[in-house]
């Protein structure tokens, strides 16, 4: 083989493959080198599942913190409406029980003004002392 048939990348390829193969420390480097390279593929695998695991709890957490913060509204805002209901009966009873005394009031009004009325009226057929007619 010509120089010029080691300069083709698949010939060059090939003699390199074959000159580590065959070298004692050539075997040796190929084999630290596939450790490490295992090693280090293995340690990365770790490291991204350790990370998801992370990520998965940290959503785990941020989904349970949004639920008690989603029950905790919630338990609010019952709280709020049944008071506000509270509220609007009690406002609702005291105004009905003003418009009753008021009304109450109002007929005791009329009923003595009917009586003054009643009284103040005077019968056309009885006379005076004088007797002339009222």
């Amino acid at each position: 083989m010509a120089f010029e048939d080691y300069l083709e990348p698949e010939i060059a390829v090939t003699a390199a493959v074959t000159a580590v193969v065959f070298s004692a420390s050539g075997r040796k480097f190929l084999r630290r080198g596939a450790v490490y390279g295992l090693t280090g593929i293995l340690v990365a695998g770790d490291a991204i599942a350790s990370a998801a695991r992370s990520v998965g709890q940290g959503v785990k957490s941020a989904s349970a913190s949004a639920t008690q913060a989603t029950s905790n509204v919630m338990q609010q805002a019952k709280a709020g409406a049944t008071s506000a209901e509270s509220s609007v009966a009690q406002t609702t009873h005291n105004a009905t029980e003003q418009a009753r005394a008021g009304a109450a009031q109002a007929s005791a009004s009329e009923a003595s003004s009917k009586n003054a009325s009643r009284k103040s009226v005077v019968d056309p057929t009885k006379t005076s002392t004088e007797g002339q007619a009222l």
